[in-house]
């Protein structure tokens, strides 16, 4: 996926109402001067981006119109902070251009110097219009954590399928017993310290699950194989389909993601999430 967004754009004028349909310069104009007091309106053209709670970068795509009857104006700037803290200096004399500022903050107007400035009369800067998508490097970041969801969702699956088919471990081969005596052994460690911590469920599934490890470990070492009940059995697969549904449901957020965005799914992600076992 190359990680254009398919034509759609955030339009931050049409959700927020900052349209500014007067100059965002606040100018005190008197005939008795040939040039006029200014300051800024430090309002933010657009908020920061935002999607489910979590900030990302964004490329803000902006028009404007800075027209001025003279003189040399004070330098002003789009910027939108982040680490990049791109920012672009507005051109006197530009009437409805469009510029790209990339941030992960508010878009704002901003200059470096005094509040107070002075500007030939007539001065006036407006923004027409105010959009936002996610960057390249964002969605790569995005791609990147989908293919990390993706492998855990493709192990969920696999330690859920074994869980479910422990009654007939004895047949398993010693490659699929490995599997799941690693996975539980992970698992038990875990149990422990919340154990420890005073979680008392967490002492439950231990039991359950030393009692699964003993017998996968007494299969793989040839000896007798201690029996191993339907709670043991039953609660081992409980747990692993929860774990399981929890990882689907990140993955899921992940597609919605990128679905309000009009961007193409990661592969390995919609792949793994058509093979989802029906009860999950």
């Amino acid at each position: 996926m190359n990680g254009i967004a398919k034509g759609f754009l955030l339009t931050v004028l049409s959700m927020t109402g900052v349209a500014h349909a007067q100059s965002l310069l606040d100018c005190e104009f008197k005939s008795s001067r040939s040039w006029t007091a200014c300051s800024i309106d430090s309002d933010a053209l657009a908020p920061k981006p935002v999607y489910q709670g979590e900030g990302f970068e964004a490329d803000f795509t902006v028009s404007y119109s800075f027209i001025c009857g003279g003189g040399t104006p004070t330098e002003f700037v789009f910027e939108a902070g982040g680490s990049r803290r791109d920012s672009v200096v507005l051109e006197m004399g530009a009437n409805q251009r469009m510029v790209t500022v990339t941030g992960d903050q508010e878009l704002v107007l901003s200059s470096d110097l005094n509040r107070r400035k002075t500007f030939a009369p007539g001065c006036s800067i407006e923004v027409h219009s105010v959009s936002y998508l996610p960057t390249i490097d964002q969605i790569d970041d995005w791609n990147s954590s989908s293919i990390t969801q993706a492998r855990l969702i493709d192990k969920g699956i696999d330690l859920y399928l074994l869980s479910s088919d422990l009654e007939n471990f004895i047949s398993w081969d010693s490659t699929t017993t490995n599997t799941l005596l690693e996975a539980v052994n992970r698992k038990i460690t875990a149990f422990e310290g919340a154990c420890e911590g005073g979680d008392r469920s967490s002492c439950r599934a231990k039991a359950h699950f030393i009692a699964v490890r003993n017998s996968l470990q007494a299969k793989i070492e040839g000896t007798p194989i201690p029996s191993l009940g339907s709670g043991d059995m039953s609660e081992v697969k409980a747990l692993y389909l929860e774990e399981l549904q929890r990882d689907v449901a990140v993955g899921n957020d992940m597609v919605d993601r990128y679905e309000y965005w009009q961007l193409e799914v990661e592969k390995s992600l919609k792949e793994i999430l058509d093979q989802i076992p029906d009860e999950a």
